[in-house]
Parts: C-alpha cells; structure tokens; sequence
C-alpha cells in the first residue's frame, strides 16, 4: 500500500483488501455510498459524505421571526459525527489529489498524486479525510469518484 492506495493487483485482491480495510476502519456503521463529479477546481469531501448527524426540534415548526412556545425538553440537538475513513473508487477518468493541506494540480508535472480509473483509495484516519483534496488529472476530463464513509 502507497500512501492509501494499491496497486498491481488483480481486481478481485483489490475487492478482498477493500471489504477487509472496510470491516477494519468502519466496524460496524458506515454512510451511504455516493458518486462525486470530479471538477477542475480542487475540491474537499463534501460534507454529505464527511459528517452524519441531525437537529432537530421536536415537532415544532418555527417559521423565522414568528413567536413561538417550545418546551425546551424537546429540543434534540447531535453535533455531526465526522469521519473516521473513506473508501473512494476512482470510477470514470484520471484523477489527482493531495492529503495534509496542499492543493493538487492538474497536468503531467502537477501536484499531488495521481489515481487512475479503478483504483482505490482508502482513508484511515480522520486528519487525511479531512485534508483530502483532489481535482480532474487532465482539464475537462469530468472523473467521477465512488465513496463510501465509515463513522
């Protein structure tokens, strides 16, 4: 393993190494499975993968700046949950992506390393999902990413 991805290795070793990883990392809840549109402006995790958590008040509706009653009892508010790890699958095109704060760039001489259709990358640790930036390899390519959070 490099820097949280694998390579030469047969798809069905990566299948393996990736349920395994995952079992490792997620224990027992992960989020939904989302496809991401790679862009030619680098780009973080959005939150809809990163975070799992909810507000909520009760069954009151409060509309803005309308006078309310809410017993205070049912007010639920869970700080998001961030996550622990990731399990990205580059799915359509080349792409390239940085950890711990710098900024990919596209290009054959870019920054960042560069991940190619099929390839995995797995996040284990809270500091790289948060760090993780990435970016089409090549301008307008239009990659997509398959990714997979684990809390």
């Amino acid at each position: 393993m490099i820097n949280g991805t694998y390579q030469d290795k047969t798809l069905t070793d990566l299948t393996r190494l990736a349920f395994l990883r995952l079992a490792q990392a997620f224990g027992t809840v992960s989020g939904p499975t989302q496809r991401i549109a790679v862009t030619d402006a680098p780009q973080a995790l959005p939150t809809s993968v990163t975070q799992n958590g909810a507000v909520s008040v009760g069954a009151a509706q409060i509309a803005y700046g309308q006078p309310s009653s809410i017993d205070p009892r049912s007010l639920q508010v869970s700080s998001p949950v961030v996550a622990s790890s990731v399990l990205i699958t580059v799915e359509t095109f080349s792409i390239r992506y940085t950890l711990g704060g710098a900024t990919p760039t596209q290009g054959p001489s870019g920054v960042g390393h560069s991940a190619q259709v099929g390839q995995l990358i797995v996040l284990d640790n809270p500091a790289d999902v948060a760090s993780f930036r990435f970016i089409n390899l090549t301008n307008g390519s239009a990659a997509a990413l398959m990714v997979t959070a684990g809390f």
